[in-house]
């Protein structure tokens, strides 16, 4: 079968992307495209009319949209009761809340037994992590901090050297080394917060809440010289979500490894965190990163029932080209767009196309209508994603074609 090169052409326009070279020979794909595009720009005029600007440039739509997330911001302010993320008693105080918000049914994960981490830990002392807390020995350490939360803290405090032997020792573990437990939060002080992520040298991400898989544990760093953003209680609801549902399916996933290859746990686990042959033109898994947000929006909506908020209600997939940039309606991406202005480390995120972040539209976009391709249901895409997360982007992609469409 012929393919419309165009319709293939558009939607990589759109998204930024070379799907071309996946999906030229796939039966029907151009009546799903077509369809989708248009269906995604009669959204966006609809919702653009809705904004209230008299010109229909970028810059009016971002400061319409600043407008719209600063009234956001200050509402759930009041309904949290919370106006800063700059304290520990603030950060246990929200964190709580939200963690109550999230679905009862997931919050218990499949992870590591607390003898397997103290085993890890021992294995591979947190030489940095010790000396800043001024322990000699893993017994002192682990009768001080439990150790689902030093597991945690690593990731923030020691080396990449470090890391990289953590999980050859990881890699080993088999099912035997798991157990289901609840989802814990952890919760660092200011002065402790300052020194632990001081010790990072990599990449430290400017919203100072972290996960970790493994651990099954969400850490927040109370922070007194944190950046002042204009939408601090709005980006730190939004990541916690995201961060709940990335923890709860890897311990689906786990839970799946678990049944089929028990040998194989540990290292099936590390693929899912360390394989990074991704997309080229996306960011690594994004198939997983587009369902935790998927899912976290769905709660978000669900949890805070704000006017300003009915606008980004179905959004999550919308964005077009206004005066030749492409323009994100993905309530993420604004957050990002008002927070991180200027912020460099965030820049690899944004095209070349736009000023602006795009991203979680693109990807989002491309999550939305891929089981549309398949033609099989989004519950099958779910799964089929959770089963497949030790597999890169690229590989799952071409996997799923054969499958589904051949």
């Amino acid at each position: 079968m012929i393919q419309n090169k165009k319709m293939i052409q558009n939607t990589d326009d759109l998204l930024g992307s070379i799907f071309a070279e996946y999906i030229k020979n796939t039966p029907d794909v151009n009546s799903i495209l077509s369809t989708h595009l248009e269906e995604n720009s009669n959204l966006f005029k609809k919702k653009l009319k809705k904004l209230p600007i008299k010109t229909k440039t970028v810059s009016d739509i971002n400061d319409s949209f600043k407008v719209k997330l600063t009234i956001i911001e200050k509402k759930l302010q009041i309904l949290l009761n919370c106006n800063s993320i700059d304290s520990k008693k603030n950060l246990e105080k929200i964190s709580g809340v939200l963690l109550g918000m999230c679905p009862d049914n997931i919050k218990e994960v499949y992870c590591l037994k607390k003898d397997i981490m103290i085993f890890l830990l021992k294995e591979n002392k947190p030489k940095r992590l010790m000396v800043q807390l001024e322990k000699k020995t893993i017994e002192e350490l682990i009768t001080t901090i439990e150790p689902s939360k030093i597991i945690s803290l690593t990731r923030h405090t020691e080396s990449k050297k470090w890391l990289q032997d953590y999980k050859k020792q990881l890699g080993k573990l088999n099912a035997s080394h798991f157990e289901k437990r609840k989802i814990q939060i952890n919760i660092i002080d200011n002065s402790s917060s300052i020194h632990l992520l001081e010790l990072k040298k990599h990449h430290q991400k400017p919203w100072l809440i972290s996960h970790n898989k493994e651990a099954g544990t969400i850490t927040c760093f109370a922070h007194n010289n944190i950046i002042n953003f204009p939408l601090p209680i709005l980006m730190f609801t939004v990541v916690f979500f995201h961060y709940f549902f990335e923890i709860s399916y890897a311990g689906l996933f786990n839970k799946y490894t678990i049944k089929v290859d028990p040998e194989n746990v540990g290292n099936r686990f590390i693929d899912s965190i360390s394989n990074n042959e991704h997309l080229s033109f996306f960011n690594p898994h994004s198939y997983s990163e587009s369902l935790y947000w998927d899912k976290a929006l769905e709660l978000f909506h669900q949890k805070f029932d704000f006017d300003e908020l009915n606008f980004f209600s179905t959004t999550a997939f919308c964005g077009d080209f206004v005066d030749d940039k492409i323009v994100s309606f993905n309530l993420i991406d604004q957050i990002w767009n008002i927070n991180f202005p200027y912020n460099k480390k965030f820049y690899c995120f944004k095209t070349k196309s736009t000023p602006n972040f795009t991203y979680h539209f693109q990807e989002m976009y491309w999550f939305n209508i891929f089981p549309k391709i398949l033609n099989i249901s989004n519950n099958d895409m779910v799964l089929q994603i959770i089963k497949n997360e030790d597999n890169g982007d690229s590989l799952f992609t071409k996997k799923m074609l054969r499958k589904y469409t051949i």
